[in-house]
């Protein structure tokens, strides 16, 4: 699916999503979200730099058109513990949220 926006169009879009009780609407636009899909996916990667907390590594990463988003390696050595971290569980975890219209688990992707 080809975007039809700029990277900002999507950020902003997906600004207006967040309320205190859920991350995605009630409704969205398929086109929207597969925008976003594809800026987490594919957008340049301005600036990275290591995030703290939590007990999994992450970074956080600057993309193209002003966001900021958190990255967890596929597989890493982090707190003694060595093999595969859980961001598959993660991505799963948004898609699960959409299906059942709970609508609060942050957008995840995988990326490579």
């Amino acid at each position: 699916l080809a975007i039809d926006h700029e990277p900002e169009y999507y950020w902003q879009a997906a600004s207006q999503w967040f309320t205190p009780r859920q991350v995605l609407p009630p409704t969205i636009q398929n086109k929207e979200l597969a925008g976003i899909f594809h800026c987490l996916r594919n957008g340049k990667i301005l600036k990275a730099s290591s995030a703290t907390g939590g007990t999994q590594r992450k970074l956080l990463l600057d993309l193209e058109g002003g966001q900021k988003v958190i990255f967890k390696p596929e597989r890493s050595q982090h707190y003694g513990s060595v093999g595969w971290d859980q961001h598959h569980g993660e991505i799963a975890s948004f898609h699960i949220s959409r299906l059942l219209d709970m609508r609060r688990a942050p957008i995840s992707v995988g990326r490579r």
